[in-house]
């Protein structure tokens, strides 16, 4: 099973306590993480979930076979659209090479610099691949917030690894010029748009204490993560 960082409430608090910090793109895309990497699709999923529609297309965005599975995706012009002009590449599959090799060569500090700008590049246009890789030590600790074994990299290759997995904002001090708010929100945006998850989409949830006091949609997406 593929390695997925499951935030603390606390944490998501905190994430929520950020000006337009949007935290129900975060727990959507949270959502959508733990479904796939347990191996649980449109085919698989339970009624309830069924019902969020922004849920349904992220799945479909990254694994378009599953539009199949649903007719409100199947009749969707907007996701139509994102798939179309997605632009995949073979060069993330290089990656699946570093199974081949020791813990130590996947902790020399070149390969881990290397291996995190090509995520951060590639990534967005090869979502499925967040769930499809070959196990490694290397990938697993970028997608399991092993934060302590990255914290010599430059504030460039942190940038890439924030925007990879947002909660890395609450692990590494802000020694940039962007704003705290400015750089948490960005971080979301970046991170959940890779998944298909548009950049309105919980916009009515912005500034707001959606985890202490959730709707019936947040509440579904609560009780999935942390059943």
């Amino acid at each position: 099973m593929k390695k997925v960082y499951i935030p603390k409430v606390e944490e998501l608090i905190t994430i929520e306590s950020y000006k337009n910090a949007n935290v129900y793109k975060y727990l959507l895309a949270k959502v959508v993480e733990s479904l796939l990497s347990n191996n649980i699709y449109l085919s698989s999923l339970n009624a309830s979930l069924k019902d969020i529609k922004e849920l349904t297309d992220s799945i479909c965005y990254i694994f378009p076979q599953e539009i199949s599975f649903n007719r409100i995706n199947s009749s969707d012009i907007a996701l139509c659209s994102r798939i179309i002009n997605k632009h995949p590449s073979d060069e993330i599959y290089n990656l699946d090479n570093l199974a081949r090799f020791d813990n130590n060569v996947l902790n020399d500090f070149g390969i881990i610099v290397k291996v995190i700008e090509l995520l951060h590049q590639k990534l967005p246009y090869n979502p499925e691949y967040r769930f499809t890789y070959k196990e490694n030590q290397l990938l697993n600790d970028i997608f399991n917030v092993n934060y302590e074994k990255f914290n010599k990299c430059s504030e460039l290759t942190k940038k890439e690894l924030i925007e990879i997995e947002p909660i890395y904002t609450l692990r590494f001090p802000n020694n940039s010029r962007v704003d705290d708010n400015i750089r948490v929100a960005t971080a979301i945006d970046e991170y959940t748009y890779k998944y298909g998850i548009p950049y309105t989409v919980g916009r009515e949830y912005l500034n707001k204490d959606i985890i202490n006091n959730p709707d019936e949609k947040v509440k579904k997406l609560i009780k999935y993560l942390y059943k």
